[in-house]
Formats: structure tokens, sequence, C-alpha cells
């Protein structure tokens, strides 16, 4: 069951717009003329009919499609990071079913795909672009499919994602390039960067020009979690859309971390605890 508001709904008719527009007219849809009287469909950095999974809305329309879309993006999330566990860190078969499961079906994946938040497909792809970062850095044959890789999350419609994984590899890459004392992780990242380019200028270039004509328009303040409500996001139970702890004592109001499903649960975190004790003399587990 999905709902029939806000996030579902607004991928609803993207999907549906893209699809009428291909089978009927045979054009890659660049205008939604439904939500908000009319708004870019190929310059919206939501947009995500420029992926594969799109493959999927074309036979079983748009419903269907993003339902099937979230049974297989859920294992292609526990895959990628069995084999990244795997490859990466030589551990036994238990401890790498054991990772993808704690990645895949996480709190975070499943309230978010439960929603229909489908703008967040790309964030179960994620271990197969640090996957491929991986063998690039062994084999220069992976750099073209890692950039592919880091392609798709931002072609997949959730721009976030794609900048979660730059913050992410970068990060990566200099601890990589600390502990083994060598540049190839650097260039390998940069290379990877640069082909992203026109891999993604399809939606890069639109979405950059709705970007520069777009006015400027104030938001409300950002009201964030204190740094004191921290351990809830480990030891609290409550998992609902907005948990009693995450509304201010003061106003009553919610506070924006609520959006994002913060919990993270005590168990995940004893077993990182014990994994990082257990190869703390591994450079490459330091780094992961």
């Amino acid at each position: 069951k999905i709902a029939t508001y806000a996030d579902p709904n607004r991928a609803l008719v993207y999907h549906g717009v893209a699809r009428d527009a291909l089978l009927h007219d045979g054009e890659v849809a660049q205008w939604d003329p439904y939500l908000c009287g009319g708004v870019p469909l190929l310059g919206n950095p939501e947009a995500t009919h420029v992926n594969p999974f799109f493959l999927l809305v074309l036979p079983f329309g748009e419903d269907l499609g993003l339902r099937v879309s979230v049974t297989i993006s859920l294992a292609l999330g526990f895959l990628g990071t069995a084999l990244l566990a795997r490859r990466a860190l030589g551990i036994g078969l238990l401890p790498m079913l054991l990772a993808g499961t704690v990645f895949a079906f996480s709190g975070f994946l499943s309230w978010w795909f439960s929603g229909g938040a489908y703008a967040l497909f790309t964030m179960a792809w994620m271990p197969w672009l640090f996957f491929g970062f991986w063998e690039s850095l062994r084999r220069i044959v992976w750099i073209p499919i890692t950039a592919i890789l880091l392609a798709l999350l931002f072609l997949g419609g959730w721009p976030q994602t794609f900048v979660y994984a730059m913050i992410a590899a970068g990060i990566l890459t200099i601890w990589l390039a600390l502990f083994f004392r060598h540049p190839r992780p650097i260039s390998t990242l940069a290379m990877v960067t640069l082909l992203v380019v026109p891999l993604t200028a399809i939606k890069l270039l639109p979405v950059a020009e709705v970007q520069a004509l777009s006015a400027s328009f104030e938001r409300a303040p950002v009201r964030v979690l204190p740094l004191t409500f921290a351990p809830k996001m480990f030891l609290a139970r409550d998992q609902y859309e907005r948990p009693e702890w995450a509304f201010g004592e003061e106003d009553g109001k919610p506070f924006d971390w609520r959006e994002y499903e913060t919990y993270t649960g005590i168990l995940p975190v004893v077993s990182a605890l014990i994994g990082a004790l257990v190869t703390l003399r591994r450079r490459l587990s330091a780094a992961l």
C-alpha cells in the first residue's frame, strides 16, 4: 500500500506524464502540465524518466512499475552491500549477509520506500558505486563503469543522493590516499567525476538552465533537532513519522530531522563497533 499525497503523488504524475509522452508522442517528456500549473520536467532535479528503472514503468504503468522498482532497489542494495563487504573486507558469508541486511532493510530505506518517496530509489544503489570505486583502484577498466554508477545516482531522481555519494567518496579517497600513501585514489575519483559530466548531460543541462532562470525566494527557518536528542537516534523505540520526542517542548511543533528518519537503533551500532575493533589494524577497514 502507498499513500496518495505528497511524495508518491508527485512521483506518479512525473512517471505518468513521461510514459504518456514516450508511448504516444515518441518524445522524452520535457514539461509537466499538471503540477503547479505547469513546470519543467526534464529540468526538474527529481526527474526520473532518464534512468533504467523507467523501463519498468513503460510496460507496467507508473503505479505497478514503481512498486516493482522498490523491490528491485532493495534487492540491489542488499546484494551491493554484501558484495562490497565481501570483496573489500574479505569477510565471511554470514557477516556479508548481515551487512546487506542492515543496509537494505534499515529503518531509513523501509520508512522512505513504504511512504512512496520514490525519488530516493538511488539511496539503495550507493553500495554499487563504492564497489565499483574499490575495483577501479585495482583495474582501470572499472573507471567508466563506476562513472556510469555515479551518473545513475543523479539521473535517478534525488540530487541529494549524488551529493552524499560525492562527499562519502571524497572522504574515503582522502583516507585511502593517506593510509596507503599513494595518489591513485585521488586520480581515480577525478577521472570518474570528469566522465560523469557527459554521461548526465541530458538532464544536467536542463536542470542547470532551470536553476539559473529560477527566481530566489525566502524559506521559513529550518528547525533542526538539538544535539541533546542525538542519543534517541540509537535508543528510542519510536519509528513513526513524527515520534513524540521530535516535537519542541515550547511550541509543540515538529523538528525537521524527523522527516529524514534519524532512527538507527542500537544493534547496528554495536555490530559496527565490534567490527571496528576486530579489524582495527587493517587500513582498508579503517578507511571504510
